[in-house]
């Protein structure tokens, strides 16, 4: 706005806080506002056109409550300008870096992944170099203990090194799953390389102080950040920070570590994150915001990616519990939201404690739910809250509320609403392949990698794409490695295997040989392992056998594994857990283990909903819904007994589902069964005596 002296720059901008304010506070607040009017005060006083006289124009920024409307200006001064000074400063500087960094990058010379070369891994990384080209998505199945993971990160450091990519996105679907990462990582980084490595733990792993950290304003953290002297380029070059290190960091500087990760993330070369980081809508914002995140400019990296389908279906599934609504309800009450926010938040709440455990939801009461989340979402619109006004469990829960719309308004995303218990109800995803897809191909080329991808047809349609590149790493060693048998005596089925505990505990308990070290037996669920080891106790009282504990610590599991394989004649493990699919410390130490069943999952509700969405009848429904997730499980157990050449392992297959050919063509080469036991006299000649 020229006047007849002097132009006159005025900017709007909304905020949550209120109005009228100290002028240092809103400077300290909203640093970025002040720096975006100054610089366009700059731009006109440097620019001429309609400031011929080349003054610096009076700047104003007009900010507004959205609650009530009330505005506040603040006019701008010698001390934004030298502010802004300092910033385009400290932005040149941290480019510099940068730049400097990439420059140490491209000397690095990727090493061999591995000093020895075995059998099928030269073929698989001939195959990775032809095809992980620019919009490529390649899928890659290999048997655990093949190296997948080397020959994955050296083809992709090798393309980050050349500039085709900028950065390495790894993503894992355990925690567990970072330590092999990190391990191959550390191995890359040995040769200073000048490689940059920050693995992501969640949101509440970070907590020292919970309630402080969720409610220090984002000002005073930069404030505080740059008052430490702390720097994320020297950080990162000092070595992989993790947990512990960036937590300690937290508690000296008083700085609430999820910022300090996420400090360390814009400069890293390598994330290593769970799968919810991309795939929650909740979640995935986090990255979204980093400056120095671009997927075109990312190669990423899914790790166990047989559980992709089902982990981003689950970061589209949404849940409704009363209590939960009751502790939102009373804290925006008290907190005296304006509109109708409340009014739809207590006829949500109404529905919820009258809703009964069902199957699914009868049309009138979905409809009435989902409109009331509509009114809610759109009331959010009109409303905004401090950070130190809610709850965080309940900010939470709010904000869910536009991402549970967002999912339900995808005209491609199939849902099925149940209520699991009195006041809850849930909004499951059935098949998320059509919004895996677009995140896929978003990215500059990517690459899944398991031991358990295929059948091909299968997995490819679960993730929506149809065209992949598909490499097969071939390890002829592991068919010497495994013995295995079916134990065809026992029927494991839901209904039927209450009869046979006994000769299940039996089984196992006859099969330990305590020259030959621990005995592992595997279930497809908690309850059922509780009962084979109810009878073990009770039947079988001088052998030591223990059940995996839940929910322990990441930092106790791999202790609490090495004290049971010592020290226990049994241990029981379930499919599917952290124990029998994240941990791969079992390889060379465990000579025998028991498949208790084929770990189908059960039968429910929710299964027979997702059994309608596929097509092709009751058979493709069968083998793609129960049977394949079922062996899937069983050969991601069993593939990590063994996982060098040296290593043996036998493994009786407990049920005589096992015998049916459809169960047995999913199983992979090197496990398919060799022996049959059908009577007590098989079971000791060909298990016990061979």
């Amino acid at each position: 706005m020229p006047d007849s002296t002097q132009p006159v720059i005025r900017e709007i901008k909304t905020v949550s806080r209120e109005l009228p304010a100290e002028e240092e506070e809103l400077r300290a607040i909203y640093p970025h506002y002040f720096y975006q009017a100054m610089l366009y005060g700059f731009l006109i006083a440097t620019a001429g056109g309609t400031n011929s006289s080349g003054l610096m124009p009076k700047i104003e920024l007009i900010f507004v409550e959205i609650q009530t409307g009330l505005t506040q200006t603040v006019v701008l001064n010698d001390e934004d300008l030298q502010a802004l000074q300092l910033h385009i400063k400290q932005l040149v500087q941290d480019l510099e870096e940068r730049r400097a960094h990439f420059r140490q990058l491209k000397k690095f010379v990727v090493p061999p992944p591995f000093d020895e070369w075995r059998p099928g891994q030269e073929e698989a990384r001939d195959q990775l170099i032809l095809d992980l080209i620019p919009g490529a998505t390649c899928l890659f199945e290999a048997p655990t203990g093949f190296g997948k993971t080397g020959l994955v990160l050296e083809q992709a450091l090798k393309r980050l090194v050349s500039g085709d990519v900028e950065r390495i996105l790894v993503l894992t679907g355990k925690t567990t799953g970072q330590s092999p990462l990190l391990k191959q990582l550390e191995y890359f980084r040995e040769s200073d390389s000048g490689l940059t490595v920050h693995a992501l733990r969640s949101r509440q792993d970070h907590f020292v102080n919970e309630e402080l950290e969720q409610r220090m304003p984002p000002w005073e953290i930069i404030q505080r950040w740059t008052e430490s002297g702390l720097s994320a380029p020297k950080l990162l070059a000092e070595g992989i920070q993790d947990l512990e290190r960036i937590k300690a960091l937290g508690r000296q500087h008083g700085i609430p570590p999820w910022s300090i990760t996420r400090m360390l993330l814009s400069y890293a070369d390598v994330w290593i994150a769970d799968f919810n980081y991309l795939f929650d809508p909740g979640v995935s914002s986090m990255l979204e915001m980093l400056p120095t995140f671009d997927p075109e400019k990312t190669l990423l990296v899914v790790d166990e990616a047989h559980n992709l389908p089902d982990r981003a279906a689950a970061c589209h599934s949404h849940s409704l519990n009363a209590e939960d609504l009751k502790s939102v309800l009373g804290d925006i009450q008290f907190s005296r939201f304006p509109g109708k926010l409340i009014r739809h938040i207590d006829l949500l709440l109404t529905i919820l404690k009258r809703q009964k455990a069902c199957d699914s939801l009868d049309p009138p009461t979905e409809a009435e739910i989902i409109g009331l989340l509509r009114d809610i979402s759109s009331s959010l619109k009109e409303s905004s809250f401090g950070l130190d006004e809610l709850q965080p469990e309940n900010r939470e829960w709010l904000w869910n509320v536009p991402y549970l719309m967002q999912d339900w308004d995808h005209p491609h995303l199939p849902f099925h609403l149940y209520a699991p218990g009195k006041g809850t109800v849930r909004l499951s995803c059935l098949d998320a392949a059509e919004v895996i897809a677009p995140v896929l191909q978003g990215f500059h080329s990517s690459v899944l990698m398991s031991a358990t991808l295929q059948p091909w047809e299968s997995f490819q349609s679960s993730i929506g794409l149809k065209k992949t590149s598909l490499i097969l790493g071939h390890a002829p060693w592991l068919e010497d490695c495994f013995e295995v048998i079916v134990d065809a005596r026992v029927d494991t089925r839901y209904r039927q295997r209450d009869r046979y505990l006994d000769v299940t505990a039996a089984t196992i308990a006859d099969s330990v040989d305590l020259e030959k070290g621990c005995t592992v037996a595997f279930f497809p669920s908690y309850r059922y392992a509780e009962q084979v080891l109810e009878k073990l106790n009770f039947h079988h009282a001088g052998l030591r056998c223990e059940l995996q504990p839940r929910d322990l610590p990441l930092e106790e599991q791999n202790a609490f594994l090495e004290r049971a394989l010592h020290f226990d004649d049994i241990l029981l493990l379930v499919l599917g857990s952290r124990f029998s699919e994240g941990i791969d410390s079992l390889g060379g130490k465990v000579s025998q283990a028991i498949v208790v069943s084929p770990s189908l999952p059960e039968v429910n509700a929710l299964q027979k909903a997702r059994e309608s969405n596929i097509a092709g009848g009751s058979r493709a429904a069968f083998r793609a819904i129960y049977l394949i997730p079922g062996l899937q499980k069983i050969s991601q157990a069993i593939g990590r007994l063994v996982r060098t050449p040296d290593q043996r392992a036998r493994i009786l297959l407990h049920c005589k589902r096992f015998m049916e050919p459809e169960y047995q063509d999913l199983l992979p080469k090197y496990l398919q069964p060799v022996e049959f036991t059908v009577t007590d006299r098989d079971f000791r000649e060909k298990w016990l005596n061979s």
